[in-house]
């Protein structure tokens, strides 16, 4: 009985710190349209599987996804243009019938950019490498590299490598192995245990591929499609989730710069939601209209415009481009 009293208080503070978070969030008039769609990690990225993007720097999300097996809260900051950190709250349900109990997971997670799209030619893609809870249980405990290429400016595409969870779906032997064959093995995790560095685990144990496309059909719908690598081993074996497919379908709203919410079909089984408000402190809460107009325009004689030249100075778009970015256009 105190078991059951116990989780259900852990589901109450769940609910009320998310919701409390989230409603702030909303109020905010500060937060800005980002092409940057979220998973149900509350981390950038596809529908359960991770990318290279990064929000703005500065920016503060909070993130609330439900489905059967899991409900998590998360709250995301991009604590530089590079390095982003996760703040999750995941509550996942106990299963009488095989005698499992609920359970009310804190986990944190961390995700480093260190490729820019584009640092090195056209061809080259953003790559990051992400800690997916490593200072936790270890439940949801993942480790990734990752890479996202823009085709267009609608399509962005994603492949990447996961261990962990993420290494469960067709997994192999670890590719890194060749530097100490001690990598190709995971030690077991203390489920038990939390708030501990899980640093003997980082890119142990089999890895297996990940990938997918966004695809921002308009200015409001995106629509998601990945290859999960996350098989969900647990979770099979004890009757919680049936994996049917690893292929996700979703698709993300932008109800209002700020605010975004996701739908999506997981595994062949689920149905997920999740809703996004972001906010971003660097940016101005309201315009007062006594701010600082743009440069006017010099005016010129007719003789002086007469003369113009038809032929752009190798640098007026850069001078142009400069001075439209200092007045905020």
């Amino acid at each position: 009985m105190s078991k059951q009293l116990g989780f259900l208080k852990a589901i109450f503070m769940l609910r009320y710190t998310s919701w409390a978070a989230l409603g702030t969030a909303l109020l905010s008039s500060t937060a800005l349209a980002q092409d940057t769609t979220y998973t149900l990690y509350g981390t950038p990225g596809l529908i359960e599987m991770p990318t290279a993007q990064a929000a703005p720097d500065a920016q503060v999300t909070a993130n609330l996804s439900v489905f059967k097996q899991q409900q998590r809260a998360n709250f995301s900051f991009q604590l530089t243009p590079r390095l982003s950190g996760t703040f999750r709250y995941a509550g996942i349900p106990e299963n009488k019938g095989v005698g499992t109990d609920g359970t009310f997971d804190r986990s944190f997670d961390l995700r480093y950019r260190f490729i820019d799209e584009g640092q090195f030619g056209e061809w080259t893609p953003a790559v990051a490498v992400g800690l997916q809870d490593f200072l936790g249980t270890g439940k949801l405990s993942s480790e990734y590299v990752v890479a996202s290429k823009s085709f267009g400016p609608n399509v962005i595409g994603t492949l990447g490598l996961g261990w962990g969870r993420f290494g469960t779906q067709n997994g192999f032997t670890n590719p890194l192995g060749f530097i100490d064959e001690s990598l190709e093995t995971r030690p077991e995790l203390d489920f038990g245990v939390g708030g501990e560095i899980s640093s003997n685990q980082f890119f142990r144990g089999d890895a297996a591929f990940f990938g997918g496309v966004t695809w921002k059909y308009s200015d409001k719908i995106t629509l998601k499609a990945e290859y999960s690598s996350d098989a969900y081993v647990r979770e099979n074996a004890n009757g919680t989730l049936d994996t049917k497919t690893p292929v996700n379908v979703g698709l993300t709203y932008h109800y209002r710069p700020g605010v975004t919410a996701d739908i999506a079909y997981l595994y062949g089984s689920e149905i997920a939601a999740g809703i996004t408000f972001d906010l971003n402190p660097r940016t101005r809460a309201l315009i007062s209209g006594v701010e600082t107009a743009p440069l006017p325009v010099r005016v010129r004689d007719t003789a002086a415009a007469a003369s113009w030249s038809t032929q752009i100075a190798p640098n007026t778009t850069q001078v142009l481009q400069a001075a439209m970015k200092a007045d905020g256009l």
